[in-house]
């Protein structure tokens, strides 16, 4: 017997079929698949709640970093054009974003009408020369995060806004 789905044997203890002729393979990756699809629906919902519970009660709604790649980018159309908020859009720039990136934000920020902060510092290059030359093993990319987070806290605070959004690919988080 094979399953009318994937054509795989049925192959004692390991895999065997349903009534329906279905493989336990196929079924356990249709039951996955619908907890997945169920738990990505929790986390918007908490998403939409917690927007929703900051909605219009400031001048903006969330601060979103943009770096003008396609993660934070694709944030700020979100939060504008999905959710409805207005955004304050905020960029640091360390000495190393591209002249694409920082068009990009450009663009972004000009076709969604959304206000943007853009803080510019040259500091990052003279201390990655000085590791360099110094051969140090320091790893900058944390100095430089925690730099701009902190950056990121006191502007949300000065400007009284109650979210922050980032939007990163997974695994860049994990400084």
């Amino acid at each position: 017997m094979r399953c009318i789905k994937c054509v795989l044997p049925e192959h004692k203890p390991d895999i065997w079929m349903n009534a329906d002729g279905v493989c336990n393979v196929c079924s356990d990756f249709e039951r996955a698949k619908k907890l997945k699809e169920s738990k990505a629906l929790l986390l918007e919902s908490d998403l939409i709640n917690t927007l929703n519970k900051y909605r219009g009660k400031y001048k903006y709604d969330c601060l979103v970093m943009c770096r003008g790649g396609k993660d934070s980018t694709a944030s700020l159309y979100y939060v504008k054009t999905r959710y409805k908020l207005n955004p304050l859009a905020f960029t640091f720039d360390h000495g190393f974003e591209t002249e694409d990136a920082i068009e990009n934000i450009k663009n972004a920020v000009s076709v969604l009408g959304v206000e943007w902060l853009f803080f510019k510092s040259d500091f990052m290059k003279e201390m990655f020369a000085e590791v360099i030359k110094k051969k140090s093993r320091a790893v900058i990319c944390h100095l430089c995060s925690m730099w701009y987070m902190q950056l990121t806290y006191e502007i949300a605070a000065n400007f009284n806004v109650p979210i922050i959004i980032a939007g990163w690919t997974k695994g860049q988080a994990t400084v």
